[in-house]
């Protein structure tokens, strides 16, 4: 849209090259003065005025060095892609967008100053206000884009968090590990359940897991194959599942479907589970 407008303009590929050639020629030739500048006009910036010019100036050059080298090697986008990697690192700090955005606009609003001093006529200043604004549109891009690639990460996280307090594996005992399995298991949830078992046994060196399903509901023909693939999946990792608080309808389930689970362990209550556990520990090392 922004290319169509220009060429309206009278903007030709020819002149903006024209302009291009100019610019990097002129921001050459002023050097550390078009930084300096720049840097100044980054201090204005709210939660910059408290810093010392000094401080601001290394990243200024950097980012400046980066327009000229686009400038001069005709890739335009090479500053956006220095913004990329500094977008995502300001995002995951919880700094909002909007101040990358106005860097992306002091650098376009000093690019337009640089062309103002190399150009004459509005022919020539506007093919230079098209070269500037490919250039900084590059970088207002990718700022979204790792602005949205932090925050996907981060929702991602939250959830895998609230996953994690969803099924809650607590140690009990030393090698031993309950999970508390409430409410409906649906596909997504036996992920949740496995993931949180296998992630578990390694930390806390756990040899027994004990699945609690007394809470469990909405039971329906999955569920064995759920509860037989956490169980060999724990046994890859040298642990063994025992299930506790399996109720009338469960009991049916697993009896009809369950074939897969003769090697799972199955009490009562927890506590009959954890009494016999202790038992049979103590006969061991008697």
């Amino acid at each position: 849209m922004i290319d169509a407008l220009f060429a309206r303009l009278g903007v030709t590929a020819e002149s903006v090259e024209e302009a291009r050639i100019a610019l990097a020629r002129q921001m050459r030739l002023e050097g550390d003065d078009f930084i300096d500048a720049a840097a100044r006009a980054t201090m204005e910036l709210p939660g910059y005025e408290r810093l010392d010019i000094e401080a601001v100036r290394p990243n200024t050059a950097r980012s400046m060095g980066k327009v000229l080298e686009a400038l001069e090697s005709k890739d335009l986008n090479l500053f956006g892609a220095l913004v990329e990697s500094v977008a995502y690192d300001r995002a995951r700090q919880g700094l909002p967008a909007s101040s990358l955005f106005r860097l992306a606009n002091i650098t376009e609003d000093m690019l337009n100053e640089l062309a103002m001093r190399c150009l004459e006529g509005p022919r020539a200043l506007l093919s230079a206000a098209a070269v500037n604004r490919r250039i900084t549109d590059g970088a207002r891009d990718v700022i979204i884009d790792g602005f949205a690639r932090a925050h996907m990460q981060l929702r991602d996280e939250v959830q895998h968090l609230a996953s994690q307090f969803s099924a809650p594996l607590l140690p009990v005992l030393p090698g031993v590990l309950v999970l508390p399995i409430v409410g409906a298991v649906s596909p997504q949830r036996a992920e949740q359940i496995l993931d949180t078992v296998l992630e578990g046994i390694g930390p806390h060196a756990a040899d027994t897991v004990i699945l609690d399903i007394t809470g469990i509901s909405d039971v329906d023909e999955t569920l064995p194959e759920h509860l037989e693939r956490t169980a060999r999946a724990a046994r890859m990792l040298g642990a063994r599942v025992v299930l506790v608080g399996v109720n009338a309808q469960v009991a049916q389930l697993l009896a009809t479907r369950g074939e897969q689970l003769a090697q799972v362990g199955v009490y009562q209550t927890l506590a009959s589970a954890l009494l016999a556990l202790a038992q049979r520990r103590a006969r061991r090392r008697g």
